[in-house]
């Protein structure tokens, strides 16, 4: 019986030890700094995590040089306080990025990353691979703070402070990036540059100031730049060089002692966004607006170029903010909402919405206090003035806009349409009740090249017709067919489809052209500009 017992117990202990062993193998999160951490250095714990680990980096500063080979996130546990000082007690002459990035799907969030010793030639982050995240990060006294390498795309820089370099971000060869929600300040030459073939990347709601070039676009095509503030540069945006079909749009141009916008003779840019009928915010703009509908009578003609803004703002849009805290951070929505409904404002308004716009959702906030807070994404927002119910229409930003408005059946869909001026805001607007689905959502089979209706909203019916189904930059070929297979209508068309409405089954069939390779497919409704959906499909 002891003999059964003692072989028992050493059994059990063995059992725990293994479970301890498998528990310690798959722990995904690790702990840096100096005291009840798993390791001291950044790089140590890199080393030692497996694919998707993440690593806490507790306050303190760190003279580390960085590599990421695999996926992780490295997040600080305060921007101010937990900081990446690369400090070394010799003299380095070559290029040495404090991070590097070669792995796919990694984040770098809360840091701020510094450079100390001004002998060395360094990047404050180089990117040499795909869907990455910089957030909320600091990085300061760098060559360029973030590089985007001809080996990198699809990457997200968001909320971060990249000032006092000699380049903010620096793009080459590297596409499909979303640059939004940036304070790029100080920094000597560039604070965004897209350069050599740098296609289709998405730049809005960034600050650029105090430096040579707000953003300089060069030999790049399809980047779509809007609703930036760019003050206070010698120039503001400035394309050149082959830069050709890049769309610059709602942007508030400021105090630029040079020119607010430049551009090469022969380009091709476009300055404005025909859907909604805005332009940019130009300071120096001297024309005038009888009809008083916000949009400047005469176009601002972009000097050097034969190239027009036909759609000038007369006043900055109320959604760009172009001022920041004391703590050089952009304002957050902190309102309260718990104050009784005022009067005219029907409670079906009350609540979160969105509006999707060119790939963007910008969020709507309607508050019982009578409030309205719009944005760029569900954490940051901005108070833009009041908004009130008046007989038949939803008036908004303090009455100055005002829509007719229409819901649909089951209360998710807003239908605006502007009753009057609208001072450079949307004339027609559909709004989605946050967290709802009242548009059709359609499934990509990549074996077949089909995109197929699977989920539709039985109170919201859209027509074919209205759908404007176009390729991003490469081109491909697309006919639209009903559930059974017989074609809705011809080959790259939907205008005669007449009132055929989309319904469940019904599907878009993609084939090559000329080209092969992979092409960014947009679906958007045209009576709103609202996107629907875009795709990435091999052709």
């Amino acid at each position: 019986m002891k003999k059964m017992m003692t072989v028992s117990f050493i059994l059990l202990i063995t059992l725990l030890s293994t479970i301890s062993g498998c528990l310690q193998q798959e722990k995904n999160t690790i702990y840096v700094g100096s005291k009840d951490s798993d390791y001291n250095t950044i790089q140590e714990a890199i080393n030692t995590a497996k694919n998707g680990a993440t690593i806490i980096i507790k306050s303190g500063t760190y003279n580390e040089v960085i590599i990421i080979n695999k996926t992780l996130t490295l997040r600080g546990e305060d921007k101010n306080t937990t900081i990446i000082n690369f400090s070394p007690d010799k003299q380095i002459t070559t290029q040495v990025p404090i991070i590097t990035i070669n792995a796919d799907n990694c984040s770098i969030e809360n840091l701020q990353i510094t450079l100390s010793n001004n002998s060395v030639i360094a990047q404050g982050i180089s990117i040499n691979s795909n869907y990455n995240t910089i957030k909320n990060t600091i990085i300061t006294h760098f060559i360029d703070g973030i590089g985007l390498s001809a080996d990198s795309g699809s990457n997200t820089i968001i909320h971060n402070e990249i000032k006092n370099n000699q380049n903010g971000i620096v793009a080459s060869n590297s596409d499909f990036n979303n640059i939004s929600h940036n304070i790029l300040s100080n920094n000597q030459e560039y604070n965004i540059y897209l350069s050599t073939d740098s296609n289709t990347n998405k730049v809005s709601f960034n600050i650029m100031d105090t430096s040579m070039y707000g953003i300089r676009i060069k030999g790049s095509q399809h980047n779509n730049v809007y609703k930036n503030c760019i003050n206070n540069n010698d120039r503001g945006i400035y394309c050149c060089c082959g830069a050709e079909s890049n769309y610059l749009y709602d942007n508030t141009l400021r105090n630029n002692s040079v020119r607010n916008g430049e551009e090469n003779e022969g380009l091709t840019n476009i300055w404005y966004n025909n859907q909604t009928g805005t332009g940019n915010y130009w300071d120096d703009y001297t024309g005038s607006d009888e009809n008083h509908d916000g949009i400047g009578d005469t176009p601002y003609t972009i000097p050097d170029a034969e190239n027009q803004d036909i759609y000038p703002l007369m006043t900055p849009p109320l959604d760009v903010v172009c001022t920041y805290n004391n703590n050089n951070t952009l304002p957050n929505n902190n309102n309260n909402n718990n104050n009784t409904l005022p009067s005219g404002a029907d409670s079906q308004f009350i609540g979160n919405w969105e509006m999707r716009v060119l790939g963007s959702t910008i969020p709507y906030k309607f508050n019982n206090d009578g409030t309205l807070w719009t944005g760029t994404s569900n954490s940051t927002m901005y108070n833009t003035g009041t908004w009130k119910v008046k007989n038949d229409q939803l008036c908004l930003y303090n009455n100055t806009v005002c829509y007719t408005y229409v819901f649909s059946t089951n209360g998710n869909t807003l239908t605006l349409n502007a009753s009057g001026r609208t001072f450079g805001h949307p004339s027609r607007m559909i709004l989605i009740k946050e967290g709802t689905q009242t548009y059709f959502i359609m499934k990509l089979d990549s074996k077949t090249n089909r995109l197929t209706v699977v989920t539709e909203d039985p109170t919201t019916k859209y027509k074919w017709k209205d759908i404007d189904i176009h390729f991003m930059y490469q081109q491909a070929a697309y006919q639209v067919f009903y559930a059974n297979g017989a074609p809705i209508d011809t080959v790259n068309q939907t205008s005669g489809a007449g009132d055929t409405e989309v319904s469940m089954g019904d599907y878009i069939l993609i084939s090559a052209t000329s080209y092969t390779g992979n092409v960014t497919l947009y679906l958007r409704y045209e009576p709103t500009n609202t996107v629907f959906g875009t795709y990435m499909i091999n052709v």
